[in-house]
């Protein structure tokens, strides 16, 4: 599980790396919707060990933090 957890710490780390540059490019969108998605996945293998209160808690903040990012990706795709 520590690994999962290193994983899942340095997917953060780069996803809010990208988020702080200036740079909103259709490419760094996608990057940061991919890290955020695979910050989810890596949670869900954590969540035995978290306990359902802090998977729940936890992954709706990851959910609710890409959020915001969909429109931006679908302007980006000519939705």
């Amino acid at each position: 599980m520590d690994v999962v957890r290193a994983e899942l710490t340095e997917e953060l780390a780069q996803a809010s790396r990208a988020l702080r540059r200036g740079n909103r490019s259709d490419r760094r969108i996608h990057d940061i919707r991919k890290r955020l998605k695979n910050c989810r996945a890596l949670l869900r293998m954590l969540r035995k060990s978290l306990g359902e209160d802090a998977y729940r808690r936890e992954n709706a903040r990851l959910r609710d933090a890409a959020r915001p990012l969909t429109p931006v990706r679908n302007a980006g795709a000519g939705a």
